[in-house]
């Protein structure tokens, strides 16, 4: 428990009308702000100021009325200044870094991402702060960071829920309304002059009610820290049973899901949630003398789950490296190395608390308020030029352009224009002022002029008017990025490479549509035995052969071949295959065909 004494009455009615206030200026200036960005006024013609400006009157606020009954008003004015100063300069620098987010779509969603990094930064170290007041000293107790922390998550998730509800009962009304043909309500709760105060006031009255009914909101945190914890032994066999199968198969199957590491990072990070539940404020000794213990099901639970955290924490790292000798950093791998370090330093603290079971692992306790320091800092540095991970991708991918590592044709020129913000730019413009007539200054100069990554292809040669330039790959492009690997010395048909396959964009290999597309292997066969073959293509990085059929003269996609056993695509490629009936036929409806879709029978030697 903290060392919060009750508020007096009159006192909660004061800090009720305080936090009144702060989420009604907070409403006024967030609505304004979306007003600006859908007339797309000032402040939102001015990136910089409109990027800086959500985030401190998206957080600020929340922190000043979260504090109120925690920190004395000098500090509780510092530490809002603090936050909205920070928030300030890396709103300013978020949209300094990539000015394109304002026009929507997968820039904007970046922003978000951003705010969520920031807010989650911010929460931490409102935590460390909020509980140092509590106990007047810098560094607080254990026991007062693990109360103050849970309570301010569920704070903040009851918040969430009493918003969705109200919203649901505003809905409801809306419908209600609409029964007798009044459409008025539901008109007027989707504008924004109405939204932005409802939502912002709602977040200030649920904060404020739950601050004044701490010991119920305790309550709650007990019973959800509990129940977590009888999941973690569950939690626990799971990731034990999962390391100890990787003797018998092997790292191969994991790394063949291209997504390994990600969840590696998630079952790791459950893990460390789960065992902090169980740990909860760790044991001590009660009012009444008696000491508070760990349970043996949760201490072997926490000892089997603190051991597993190590090789997690190893595999996930050892596959982004792979990932990254492979192909570069990238924006998702730095921040996915990130994460690794942070569960790292988690595996680490916590391997070293398993040396010490017979002391209730008590330096969990330690590790945890290390780790909060250096999750802020890990955080900062990613919205910061210090670990920006745009930044550290665009050096990565020039440097492997310039060593050789990749060729100028297989390079990504479209991830500098789209993807990586201003140092992208930056690069391509370096690039293209390189020798005109080389394919990387003529590549990065089409890539500068497109201005979208699928609309204006990147093409060969000399530079074209962006009015001329060719939309999709020409039948010698085609010819070059397609690969016939059975039978030897064959070659695609010309009505295949002539073809305009734009209009298929959605179901065919890009090797047939975007010049300078990764090349394709194709295989050359007659699958329904009527003389004319049919054309297989792989796709890289891909499970299953496209399928395409001639008819009348043109191509058209018949289907495909899905398979994730091994050595499956190399044995097709290679022409170690051979033309079998279909165990079940077909059943025709008239003029259609339905094909019995077949569940993969198990894999064997290809």
């Amino acid at each position: 428990m903290s060392n919060e004494t009750a508020a007096a009455p009159n006192a909660l009615s004061d800090a009720a009308l305080i936090r009144a206030g702060i989420g009604l200026i907070q409403s006024v200036a967030l609505y304004l702000l979306f007003d600006s960005a859908t007339a797309k006024t000032w402040p939102f013609n001015n990136g910089p100021l409109f990027s800086a400006l959500v985030t401190v009157f998206l957080f600020a606020p929340l922190i000043a009325v979260s504090a109120m009954s925690h920190l004395r008003p000098r500090r509780l004015i510092g530490w809002t200044l603090t936050v909205a100063v920070i928030g300030a300069a890396l709103g300013w620098h978020n949209f300094m870094r990539d000015p394109s987010w304002v026009g929507g779509g997968a820039h904007f969603e970046l922003f978000l991402l951003y705010l969520m990094a920031f807010g989650f930064s911010v929460f931490i170290a409102h935590c460390l702060i909020v509980a140092g007041s509590v106990d007047r000293r810098f560094v607080a107790t254990y026991a007062t960071y693990f109360d103050i922390s849970w309570k301010h998550g569920v704070q903040l998730t009851l918040a969430a829920a009493f918003i969705v509800a109200l919203w649901l009962l505003l809905v409801l009304g809306a419908g209600l309304f609409n029964l007798i043909g009044l459409g008025l309500f539901l008109s007027i709760i989707k504008q924004g002059w109405f939204l932005a105060p409802v939502a912002t006031l709602a977040v200030t009255c649920a904060l404020h009610i739950t601050d004044a009914r701490a010991g119920i909101v305790r309550s709650l945190q007990t019973l959800g820290c509990n129940l977590l914890s009888w999941l973690l032994p569950l939690m626990a066999l799971i990731c034990a049973i999962f390391l100890l199968s990787l003797a018998f198969t092997g790292l191969e199957p994991l790394w063949n899901t291209w997504k390994a590491s990600n969840i590696l990072l998630v079952a790791a990070a459950s893990l460390v949630l789960l065992i902090n539940a169980a740990y909860q404020d760790g044991p001590r000794v009660e009012k009444n003398d008696k000491a508070r213990v760990i349970a043996l099901p949760l201490g072997v639970a926490i000892l089997v789950a603190s051991v597993s955290l190590v090789p997690l924490a190893g595999l996930a790292a050892y596959g982004i490296s792979l990932r990254v000798n492979q192909y570069g950093w990238s924006p998702d791998r730095v921040i996915a190395a990130a994460g690794a370090g942070v569960i790292a330093c988690y595996a680490i603290g916590y391997a070293f608390a398993t040396a010490r079971w017979k002391a209730q692992f008590h330096p969990i306790e330690a590790t945890n308020v290390a780790i909060a320091v250096i999750a802020i800092v890990v955080l900062i540095g990613l919205l910061t030029p210090i670990a920006d991970p745009a930044r550290i991708s665009v050096a990565s991918q020039i440097a492997r352009l310039n060593s050789g590592t990749i060729s100028p044709e297989d390079f990504d020129y479209a991830f500098l224009r789209f993807d990586a913000g201003r140092y992208g730019k930056e690069a391509l413009q370096e690039l293209a002022e390189r020798d005109p007539t080389s394919i990387v200054a003529t590549r990065a100069h089409n890539a500068l002029t497109a201005q979208s990554r699928y609309k204006n292809k990147l093409i060969q040669g000399r530079p074209e008017p962006m009015e001329e330039q060719r939309m999709v790959a020409t039948a010698a492009d085609r010819r070059e990025q397609i690969k016939v690997t059975y039978p030897s010395g064959a070659s695609l048909p010309q009505t295949f490479l002539d073809q305009d396959w734009s209009k298929y964009v959605y179901s065919v290999p890009t090797c047939l549509l975007n010049v300078g597309a990764t090349p394709c292997e194709a295989v050359i066969v007659d699958l329904n035995n009527d003389a004319v073959p049919e054309i297989m293509l792989l796709p890289p990085h891909s499970y299953g052969w496209t399928v395409f059929g001639e008819i009348g003269g043109r191509w058209h996609y018949r289907g495909g071949f899905v398979s994730s056993c091994r050595g499956t695509n190399d044995a097709i490629a290679a022409g170690r295959f051979e033309i079998i009936a279909p165990v079940y036929g077909d059943i025709k409806i008239g003029d259609r065909r339905l094909h019995l879709e077949r569940e993969e029978e198990a894999c064997g030697t290809p």
